[in-house]
């Protein structure tokens, strides 16, 4: 049968920006929470592409996204990431999906797919110390065609990265065993399975061996959970099973092993939009399985992660894509077939995507994950290992100040957009809300229909939206008229800059441009 195709990292997260937009459009009030009990925090921008790990005393170490790319590593300086000195830096652009560990020295390893003009190469960070300020090294590990994507990384017992993700352009799953501590010599790269779209969702974890088990998903029939053990360290050799072929199942992978190295996988039942859970009934899966569905009420199941807590009960985070909300799943037994807690833990907002999670010292969740209606990153740190209490909900991040807008006397706006030179000059990271990081000459940087100097919902985001497919040279019968060059980009997303666009590339479509302004939603001049 032909091979199918999956979609570029441009692609998915072009996907992830219109399912953002809808859900913006259609959440309902959030929903109110006492002061007291488990404790939410908002420790940056963001909120794309979450990964978790936590330090020796328990405080999150995150690696996550931005809407123009990028990548941002956040050290806490307490468990619940609720102090004022968390440390919060960028150590890279045009990042896609990542995952982070720790070295031996607390310091951060983060496996990123790097998508710029058009490819996708998968990248290793090293930093040079526990906040990822200074000494870092970045190396690009693979850059054979379009791979890096689903990635999911540990280190060996020498501290040398091992990661698996996603070969794009052949549609494989491979393998990535670095030579040394940095990734930049004697590096092994196999393809382990190349039997149809393969190789998505990978979760990885050290067999008992070294050697690496994988758990991935595979789309050719129709979507199956499959598990592969590699029979050396380069995993030039290994096996697989394929412990649940029941439905379109396996997206949205997470795995961990439990005290007998048997593994444990969260996933999510497409076909049914429900949340799985397999305990394997040996280390090699391949018998005596237990397959469970614990949570089958909505659309639930997506943005899976998965933990064991001391009694050897699965713990699983997720995403509700039918509320909007981040649920936490506690096993009351050993197959999760009895007594389980189910609880949703975050209802403020559209939350819970990406989500990632570890438990502490007393086997307390905590969670990292998106909030997409205010593009942050969220933390829950639950204060029982069920999350049941009530909730503290994080505090509204202080508005940052807005320049003097154009045209007061004096105000020089050199490309006639509305935002003066100075505002459009700012640099920091967040002064895109108050205009900054563009260009002052360029007056294809914003989007801005109905010129009130904000991109709002109504008249800027449907605006665009509404002339999808609109273009210079005139248009066939049935498509949108009206076509506006304002409105219009060249510069693709996610590896461009949405505040330094080109000019007009003749048609308002999906990438450049329903994306881009999806991406400045609630920026302003004003």
């Amino acid at each position: 049968m032909p091979r199918l195709r999956t979609p570029s990292l441009v692609g998915l997260l072009a996907v992830w920006f219109l399912v953002a937009l809808f859900a913006i459009l259609s959440r309902d009030t959030p929903a109110t929470v006492s002061a007291a009990g488990d404790v939410i925090s908002s420790p940056d921008a963001g909120g794309l592409s979450v990964s978790l790990v936590l330090d020796g005393a328990s405080n999150p170490v995150i690696s996550h996204t931005r809407a123009n790319g990028d990548l941002r590593v956040v050290h806490c300086n307490d468990a619940s990431c609720a102090g004022d000195n968390e440390s919060a830096v960028t150590v890279d652009a045009n990042a896609g999906r990542t995952a982070i560990t720790l070295d031996p020295g607390g310091r951060p390893v983060v496996a990123y797919a790097y998508a710029v003009d058009g490819d996708i190469d998968l990248r290793v960070l090293r930093c040079g110390n526990a906040n990822c300020t200074a000494g870092n090294s970045i190396v690009t590990a693979d850059a054979t065609g379009k791979v890096g994507d689903y990635p999911s990384i540990v280190l060996d017992a020498s501290g040398f990265p091992i990661v698996s993700y996603y070969n794009t352009t052949s549609a494989d799953l491979k393998l990535l065993h670095c030579g040394n501590a940095t990734c930049s010599a004697a590096n092994t790269i196999a393809s382990p399975d190349v039997i149809g779209v393969i190789g998505l969702y990978t979760s990885i974890a050290l067999q008992p061996d070294g050697n690496a088990v994988i758990a991935y998903y595979e789309q050719t029939h129709e979507g199956i959970q499959r598990v592969r053990y590699c029979s050396n360290a380069a995993c030039s050799a290994s096996t697989a099973t394929t412990p649940d072929v029941t439905d379109d199942v396996g997206a949205h992978t997470s795995m961990v092993l439990d005290a007998t190295d048997r593994p444990v996988v969260s996933y999510y039942n497409a076909t049914t939009a429900d949340l799985k859970v397999l305990r394997c009934g040996n280390p090699l899966c391949n018998g005596g399985n237990f397959i469970k569905t614990p949570d089958a009420t909505g659309s639930v199941g997506t943005y899976t992660s998965v933990a064991i807590d001391g009694a050897g009960l699965p713990i699983v985070s997720y995403y509700d894509a039918g509320n909007g909300d981040l649920k936490l799943l506690h096993c009351g037994d050993w197959t999760c077939e009895n007594a389980n807690s189910i609880v949703s833990v975050d209802t403020l907002g559209d939350v819970g995507r990406f989500t990632s999670m570890r438990l502490d010292a007393a086997g307390h969740p905590i969670v990292a994950y998106g909030d997409v209606t205010n593009a942050r990153l969220r933390l829950l740190h639950c204060d029982d290992s069920n999350c049941a209490g009530p909730v503290k909900a994080p505090p509204t991040p202080a508005p940052t100040p807005a320049p003097t807008p154009c045209p007061p006397a004096g105000c020089t706006d050199g490309d006639s957009d509305g935002c003066s030179d100075a505002a459009e000059l700012q640099t920091a990271i967040g002064s895109e809300a108050t205009g900054g990081r563009r260009d002052p000459a360029n007056p294809y940087d914003f989007y801005d229909v109905d010129g009130d100097r904000n991109v709002g919902l109504l008249t800027d985001v449907f605006a665009v939206a509404g002339l999808f497919g609109a273009d210079a040279d005139g248009n066939p019968p049935g498509e949108p008229d009206g076509y506006d060059p304002a409105l219009d980009r060249s510069e693709p997303l996610p590896g461009g800059d949405p505040w330094d666009m080109q000019g007009p590339d003749g048609i308002i479509d999906l990438l450049t441009d329903i994306i881009g302004v999806a991406a400045q939603f609630g920026h302003d001049c004003s």
